[in-house]
């Protein structure tokens, strides 16, 4: 019976997003005490009071590209789109276009990308949020790199991840948004 309604509200988040919740809703039926152990945690991972929106999810998007997996890239770019992130900006992030990027969204796609790579320019990166942001905001940008892998990581080792779709797709769809 839990298990039927944890799988369901597992649906509706996937209804809401356009995002495949089958693993999530499997998790549910064989398992569901480590489903409720999600819907406790699940809103740990879309705290964000301390990092402006722009800058966060920036740093979940670039992290989730990093980590290789289409449905988990559109479904940070559909929670920013609900966050009213500039898609100009999203599009810069799938293109790679640090030009185009202003000062947030570059601090954002930065930090992720020095995270993944495990870069010398980390430390000062770090700094540089830690002044604009403070601690909170650091944790907020941490979390938000973390959270951008930590779903494709899990399909993976589910063997239910699907191969990340090429940006450009992506950002033929944000133009017809």
């Amino acid at each position: 019976m839990i298990s039927s309604l944890y799988a369901r509200l597992f649906k509706i988040f996937g209804d809401r997003y356009t995002y495949d919740t089958g693993y999530l809703e499997q998790m549910a039926r064989i398992y569901p005490e480590k489903a409720w152990r999600y819907f406790l945690s699940a809103p740990f991972s879309q705290h964000r009071r301390h990092a402006p929106e722009t800058a966060y999810f920036a740093a979940k998007l670039r992290s989730a590209l990093l980590s290789g997996c289409g449905p988990c890239v559109r479904l940070v770019l559909a929670m920013a789109k609900e966050a009213n992130v500039a898609q100009s900006q999203l599009r810069t992030i799938l293109t790679n276009d640090t030009n185009e990027m202003h000062a947030e969204t570059l601090l954002g796609y930065r930090y992720a990308t020095a995270v993944h790579q495990q870069s010398s320019e980390l430390p000062e990166i770090i700094k540089d949020i830690e002044i604009l942001y403070g601690l909170r905001g650091l944790w907020d940008m941490a979390l938000a790199v973390a959270f951008g892998q930590f779903y494709p990581v899990i399909k993976r080792g589910l063997g239910v991840a699907v191969a990340c779709e090429p940006p450009e797709t992506l950002v033929r769809e944000l133009n017809d948004a």
